[in-house]
């Protein structure tokens, strides 16, 4: 099966090495906010505007609700900001758990299974 994750983190390690800062955050780090449902998935546009990315049953994105609310926004943005520091930089991460895994395989555009939210 196609390792979702794995192909998702080579685009970022790309992303990366073209001057975006990219860290990452272990399940341990988001594990006692998702203690009873998980964390939406986010997209912030400086700090004026937050989307919250939505999903059918299928796991397929099914549009986005948009937040402009400025108590809303900063408190996501405060919330993303504090993980950014507690993340490790990607470089090293990818070097010392991915870059030594086989390619994955599979069929990488079937839906991923999404929470609901």
């Amino acid at each position: 099966p196609c390792l979702y994750l794995q192909w998702e983190l080579h685009l970022l390690r790309l992303r990366a090495e073209c001057g975006e800062k990219i860290r990452v955050v272990g399940p341990e780090a988001v594990a006692s906010y998702e203690a009873t449902h998980p964390l939406p998935e986010l997209v912030t546009l400086g700090e004026q505007k937050l989307y919250q990315v939505l999903y059918d049953d299928d796991g397929v994105s099914d549009g986005a609700v948009s937040f402009t609310d400025p108590e809303i926004v900063e408190h996501w943005t405060s919330f993303i900001r504090e993980l950014f520091i507690q993340g490790e930089d990607l470089a090293p991460f990818f070097t010392r758990k991915i870059a030594a895994m086989p390619p994955p395989v599979g069929n990488c555009r079937e839906p991923v299974r999404a929470h609901h939210r």
